[in-house]
């Protein structure tokens, strides 16, 4: 997609943040530089914006081209020659003073390029797809990583979510207690008899709402989550945009770009109960 773009549209700004088109597509190198050469991470999660700040301003290049040969040939390294020399179980550090399995890493930075995609296509007006799976890989290995972003709402709360992702076996269970969080696949699922608390959600949905924020969620359950969560946001946002419902998402987008974005959140499906199914 960065390959295709024109000058002109590199330039213009995201509609839900500070940098342009081409700010995203160089964010992308820099995410990819961290798989193997750039060791910096934050160790706080407000201190995450600032970093990808700074290393932003690393790279000058704007040209789409350029910039897509570097995604290109980053991420052949990085997935052919450098990852490949690291052991499943080996964890790597992460923002926030985490760290992950490699595998957890992976899904990550597969959630990097579908999101960043998303915002490109939205501020454009051209299609872009969050597929189940990869968006759920993607929710997988956030999951290790989210205790870092326990809002302060969740210092008084115990709560427990059942959330069974679209094309999934096992559903999330998310839980927070008093300021602790953890997510957990639910492997006895087919011997629970609990399916009215459990709602089923594509993962798209979940990442666009609950974890990213690109979308305000509509449905309760998937609203209260999110309030829980700060956002894993790499950018410092600008003024919030008018909300505007999006077509048969079941979620409200924030939005001031093409006229024609509805073309890319159509293909999100709403929120559903077990049992029962909504597009």
């Amino acid at each position: 997609m960065v390959r295709s773009l024109s000058a002109d549209e590199m330039a213009i700004r995201a509609p839900w943040m500070e940098w342009t088109v081409g700010d995203v597509a160089a964010h992308l190198v820099t995410i990819i530089r961290r798989m193997y050469t750039d060791p910096r991470r934050s160790q706080a999660p407000e201190e995450t914006a600032r970093l990808n700040a700074l290393g932003l301003a690393e790279i000058t290049e704007r040209d789409p081209q350029k910039l897509a040969d570097q995604i290109a040939e980053g991420l052949a390294v990085g997935l052919t020659r450098a990852w490949p020399k690291v052991a499943d179980g080996v964890r790597v550090p992460f923002h926030a003073g985490k760290s992950v399995t490699i595998g957890s890493a992976a899904g990550i930075v597969l959630g990097e390029f579908l999101i960043h995609g998303f915002d490109i296509a939205v501020t454009l007006g051209c299609p872009w797809a969050l597929p189940r799976r990869q968006t759920a890989l993607t929710l997988f290995g956030l999951s290790e990583v989210l205790y870092g972003w326990v809002a302060p709402a969740a210092a008084k709360v115990k709560e427990d979510f059942h959330i069974a992702l679209a094309g999934e076996s096992s559903p999330l269970i998310v839980s927070f207690a008093y300021g602790q969080f953890s997510a957990t696949l639910d492997e006895n699922y087919a011997t629970r008899s609990t399916e009215d608390r459990i709602i089923t959600v594509e993962p798209a949905s979940l990442a666009l709402t609950v974890v990213y924020k690109r979308l305000a969620a509509t449905d309760p359950t998937l609203a209260r989550l999110s309030s829980l969560l700060l956002p894993a946001q790499v950018w410092r946002p600008v003024r919030a945009a008018p909300y505007v419902q999006a077509v048969n998402c079941g979620c409200s987008v924030r939005f001031q770009a093409h006229p024609s974005v509805s073309k890319c959140i159509q293909v999100y499906p709403s929120v559903s109960k077990r049992g029962g199914s909504s597009w």
